[in-house]
């Protein structure tokens, strides 16, 4: 809980200041990452689109956090796919001409498919707040990289599972 007191903290900071004049603009983009659910990873894949004015913007995006599976001698193995859609506010801190740090939060929406060896698979879905920060970098006006950190929890039948986000993408600005 003090982790995410922590983001939520950060990001209400970074919301609130800023020491430069952006102008608004609109920006679509991509990212891939490594997903952790319960700490078993896979890769994961976010397109992204947004609109930023100033210091504040929104977000919005859909993910697939891939599939993550793990194997055990005796039950066999167990899998999750997750994907959802992502709605967020942001906040930017300009860190130089062409550098900017950013905290986001938001709701996930989510759908699940589980399946164990010999058992009937089981989907479910739902909505978890979302929390994320990170930087990106723009050489130009219409371009920008970004690397990014997002945790949420997804509660499936009353089972919190640790969900942390870690990925490098790109965007267009326009």
């Amino acid at each position: 809980m003090q982790r995410i007191s922590t983001i939520v903290f950060g990001s209400i900071l970074l919301a609130g200041f800023t020491f430069t004049q952006v102008q608004a603009e609109g920006y679509v983009g991509a990212s891939v990452g490594q997903a952790d659910i319960e700490d078993v990873d896979d890769t994961s894949i976010k397109l992204f689109g947004g609109y930023r004015s100033g210091a504040f913007g929104f977000e919005a995006a859909y993910h697939d956090l891939g599939k993550q599976s793990e194997t055990d001698p005796f039950l066999g193995t167990a899998s999750i796919e997750v994907t959802g859609i992502e709605l967020s506010a942001a906040g930017f801190l300009a860190a130089g001409n062409s550098f900017d740090l950013f905290g986001k939060i938001g709701l996930f929406i989510w759908d699940a498919d589980l399946s164990l060896t010999g058992f009937p698979g089981l989907s479910d879905d739902g909505n978890d707040l979302m929390f994320g920060f990170g930087a990106q970098f723009k050489p130009s006006q219409k371009f920008s990289i970004r690397a990014e950190y997002q945790i949420t929890e997804i509660g499936i039948d009353g089972v919190d599972l640790d969900t942390d986000i870690l990925s490098i993408g790109a965007a267009l600005h326009f």
